[in-house]
């Protein structure tokens, strides 16, 4: 009996040490419905900071109302986005809870000096999807095919094999 209470608190005390030592795995969140990752606190800064991503949106939207743009988002909080073959430059930074900031936001004030877009960011291997908050309920997209834009870091490639072009 004591040989089995110590291998449990054995093995316990590893995932409490996993958990502890491996922010971005502790950040992440499985959403077993659909397969896909919510990005929060360390595994979003990553999957951002320094990084630029080849993003489509579902609509035509973004600024000049084309489906594909480039964003690259810079360690000190600005950032270049691309659309159409213009550049605007903007700012991004996370909100909610340090550590466990869960929304990505965008201000470009060359456009709308007022608005900012946030989003809620899943990853399903290395294609990330962005939800508008407005979207989102019980820490799920109320629907899964409702995402804003998706995309991939431009050092992946296309990660996302139902791109549209």
């Amino acid at each position: 009996m004591m040989r089995w209470l110590e291998m449990l608190a054995a093995l316990l005390m590893g995932l409490l040490a996993a958990q502890l030592f491996s922010p971005s795995a502790a950040s992440a969140q499985v959403d077993d419905s659909y397969g896909r990752i919510q990005l929060k606190g360390e595994a979003l800064r990553e999957a951002y900071l320094g990084q630029t991503h080849d993003l489509v949106y579902q609509n035509p939207q973004g600024i000049l109302g084309k489906y594909r743009h480039l964003e690259t988002h810079n360690p000190d909080g600005s950032t270049k986005y691309v659309e159409g073959g213009q550049t605007f430059v903007g700012q991004w930074w996370l909100k909610g809870d340090t550590g466990q900031e869960d929304t990505i936001c965008f201000r470009y004030p060359t456009v709308d000096p007022e608005r900012q877009h946030c989003f809620i960011v899943f990853m399903e291997g290395r294609c990330i999807y962005s939800y508008s908050v407005r979207f989102i309920f019980g820490g799920k997209p109320i629907d899964e095919d409702r995402w804003n834009s998706k995309g991939s870091n431009i050092k992946d490639g296309d990660a996302c094999h139902d791109r549209i072009s």
